[in-house]
């Protein structure tokens, strides 16, 4: 693992008047912050006001996030939830996308440590 440089923003979530995500609007946003320098970008934090979407929406924003940042620069995904379940299946989603390895992991180690 490279050593963490630069800067790495916290995404915002937009969405369209039927509140779904505008992937459209996030590909470009992240395709400008690229262009301006920034060397990763955090999903689904307070910013982007992840615990307030559903499951499958930070799905979403995650999947277009990794898609459009292409290898380019990390992605980190937040994973903590309103639900344990919640957390854990973002987690394990994390884990089959290449996000930044310590995203995916903190989370559920913490909570195992907790129920175990």
């Amino acid at each position: 693992m490279s050593k963490l440089h630069g800067v790495i923003t916290a995404l915002p979530v937009p969405l369209n008047k039927e509140g779904q995500l505008a992937s459209n609007v996030l590909e470009r946003h992240i395709e400008d912050s690229i262009d301006a320098g920034v060397t990763g970008f955090w999903v689904n934090g307070a910013t982007g006001c992840g615990v307030y979407l559903s499951v499958e929406q930070r799905k979403q924003v995650l999947d277009a996030t990794v898609s459009a940042a292409a290898g380019r620069v990390p992605v980190f995904a937040m994973v903590s939830a309103m639900s344990l379940r919640d957390g854990i299946a973002l987690a394990e989603y994390a884990g089959q996308l290449e996000v930044h390895p310590a995203e995916a992991s903190f989370f559920v180690s913490c909570c195992y440590q907790e129920v175990s």
